[in-house]
């Protein structure tokens, strides 16, 4: 595999710009292969026309892919270079069989092979430093360019079906091609001005820092500087305050301290006083809850004088029913009264008038007493 075959292998400091786009082919000539966009290794890909190390692997990530049309939600893929892969790449049939565990290998042995180049191209552009100044990549003849060969995606079915005959070869060959990479092949020799130094010879990290902090501390004075500069322009140089000044301020400072003692031991005062209020405001809470629960012991004692005063109005009227019942017992009584006297008076009309030495009332005999007449009971 060669370490430069296409554009996007070169490290930064070799790229080369991108190659043209290729053109129509004539008539008799066959055309390639399509590569499959959901199947393709990330060396297929790159083999693509504008398609570089990190579009392939944008590609890889987003797959698998229903429409050539998803290809541009892909970020550095513009329109006109879908267009110009619609006629070289294809998406594959739905019912196409996936690949076998041999072909799965191969491409992981692949894959792997593609990132142990590409750490030991990064370590090696790490090792040539930066480019010197006026430096300018070397561009390579267009017919190069334009001749320079593609890898035919026909060889792929090959080595997956040899891979697939023997798999133990297919391991040979990756071990073989790890050390080819491990070896880096020359650097083409950068063209450079005469008084330039080499590559090689770029500053150190520790170098670079010792700069950078010399840098840093230079800007720093000279942003002093010019800030000095500015504030002497406005206030027509630095004043030192004088010894009577420096007197005054100091016992202003004291006036000072001393009102603002005076206002703590007002506000130590008013602070007591506060404290003596809710002290009292406790107190008043106190007095409030015994006057409520008196209060409620007032409404018991009137809810009982009621009870009472609603058993002397009973009483009252149960003495008026008696007293009632009392009057038309006496007027029965004299109804009695003069039935009897009426029946004497008969009676001795018809029988005579008792005699007169008729024995009398034997002595130890009372006389019948009166029935005392009821008085009436005035209401309360």
């Amino acid at each position: 595999m060669d370490r430069y075959e296409t554009p996007d292998d070169l490290p930064p400091a070799l790229e080369e710009p991108m190659l043209p786009a290729e053109k129509p082919f004539a008539e008799g000539e066959m055309a390639p292969p399509r590569v499959n966009l959901n199947t393709a290794t990330k060396t297929e890909l790159i083999a693509l026309p504008r398609i570089g190390r990190t579009l392939a692997q944008r590609i890889i990530e987003a797959r698998p892919f229903g429409a050539l049309e998803e290809l541009a939600a892909i970020p550095g893929l513009s329109a006109a270079a879908l267009e110009e892969l619609r006629p070289l790449v294809t998406l594959g049939d739905a019912g196409e069989t996936e690949p076998s565990a041999e072909a799965g290998r191969v491409r992981a042995a692949m894959d792997e092979l593609e990132a142990l180049e590409a750490s030991l191209l990064e370590e090696d552009t790490g090792e040539l430093g930066p480019p010197p100044e006026g430096w300018q990549a070397p561009e390579p003849p267009p017919a190069e360019a334009e001749e320079m060969p593609k890898p035919e995606a026909s060889a792929e079915p090959e080595a997956i079906a040899a891979s697939e005959q023997t798999p133990e070869p297919a391991a040979a060959v990756a071990s073989e091609k790890a050390p080819e990479a491990a070896a880096p092949e020359p650097k083409p020799q950068m063209e450079a001005p005469a008084a330039a130094p080499s590559p090689r010879g770029g500053l150190s990290r520790g170098r670079v820092f010792g700069m950078v902090f010399l840098a840093s501390l230079v800007t720093m004075l000279l942003s002093i500087v010019f800030t000095l500069a500015v504030l002497a322009a406005l206030n027509g140089g630095l004043r030192y305050a004088a010894p009577v000044d420096v007197q005054r301020v100091a016992r202003d400072v004291t006036a000072t301290r001393e009102q603002v003692q005076t206002v703590e031991q007002q506000l130590d005062g008013l602070r007591s006083r506060l404290d003596n209020m809710e002290a009292l405001s406790g107190r008043v809470s106190n007095l409030e809850e015994q006057a409520g629960s008196l209060e409620g012991e007032i409404q018991t004692l009137d809810g009982s004088l009621q009870d009472l005063s609603t058993g002397l109005e009973t009483l009252d009227g149960n003495l008026k029913a008696l007293d009632e019942q009392m009057q038309v017992i006496q007027a029965e009584q004299g109804k009695y009264q003069t039935f009897f006297e009426k029946l004497t008076q008969t009676l001795n009309e018809v029988f005579g008038a008792p005699q007169e030495n008729a024995s009398p009332t034997p002595e130890g005999t009372a006389p019948p007493e009166p029935t005392p007449t009821p008085t009436e009971t005035p209401a309360p």
